[in-house]
């Protein structure tokens, strides 16, 4: 298995989609990421306390991506 690394950009489009509704294995599929890492992105928004109607700021992008 080959290791990818993930962009600030590429999180901050996982997590604008999710934001907006779409489904794990739609922003998987869109982004060309595995569907378990989306879900470990997702799960560290939760867990930073992000919701799907909060705003998106560049110092929640870097606390998820240091949390993953």
């Amino acid at each position: 298995m080959a290791f990818r690394t993930i962009s600030l950009a590429d999180v901050k489009e996982v997590l604008g989609r999710w934001q907006r509704g779409q489904a794990q294995r739609r922003i998987a599929r869109d982004t060309g990421m595995d569907r378990k890492t989306v879900q470990r992105y997702i799960e560290a928004a939760g867990a930073a306390g992000l919701g799907p109607a909060q705003g998106l700021s560049d110092d929640a992008v870097r606390a998820v991506a240091r949390e993953v």
